[in-house]
């Protein structure tokens, strides 16, 4: 009888152990999986035809493809920042009571981007609406940090050697192959 009790206290406690173990993985991954940021972001300022800011000027972002809205108000420096938003194409407008409504079209966002759009509104009545097309910038402003979206078709027309994804990375601008000695030379 003692055996039996014996052996199934040690069979709940591998069991404790396991559940422990795995929950703790899980936890883990979870905070791998929420470091990998897929969203964009769009941040500028809204001026007037002048320079000055146009502070509580209602700047909507439209996803094209999927026709969901955001919405942000600038602050008293004219400044808005609206995200996360989804890579995809979009449309901006802003629009202020005295102003023309302004909309950009065209603006393409990438993974992990912060586009800056600033808008200039122009005098006049808000029914009264100017289109401006145009792109996001490629470079960026906002951060130091260097990234590259490679696309489909870059990666199903690349010979790979050895099918390495690694090899993938040297079609960003500064990357190249190295030898994988990580000795520094004086």
């Amino acid at each position: 009888m003692n055996i039996r009790k014996s052996s199934r206290g040690r069979m709940n406690l591998v069991l404790d152990m396991t559940l422990t173990a795995a929950a703790a993985c899980f936890l883990t991954l979870a905070q791998v999986a929420r470091a990998q940021v897929v969203n964009a972001t769009i941040v500028g300022t809204v001026k007037d035809t002048s320079g000055g800011v146009v502070p509580n000027a209602n700047v909507t972002v439209t996803n094209v493809a999927t026709g969901v809205s955001r919405k942000a108000t600038t602050n008293a420096s004219g400044d808005y920042s609206i995200e996360p938003l989804d890579p995809g194409q979009y449309i901006v407008t802003a629009e202020l009571q005295g102003f023309k409504k302004a909309v950009l079209t065209g603006i393409v966002l990438e993974v992990h981007q912060t586009a800056r759009i600033d808008i200039n509104l122009q005098t006049g009545q808000l029914h009264q609406t100017v289109t401006i097309s145009g792109a996001a910038p490629t470079i960026n402003t906002e951060s130091q940090e260097v990234g590259t979206v490679i696309d489909e078709r870059r990666i199903l027309d690349l010979p790979l050697n050895g099918r390495n994804f690694m090899e993938l990375t040297t079609l960003s601008a500064g990357m190249n192959e190295s030898s994988g000695d990580s000795t520094a030379v004086s």
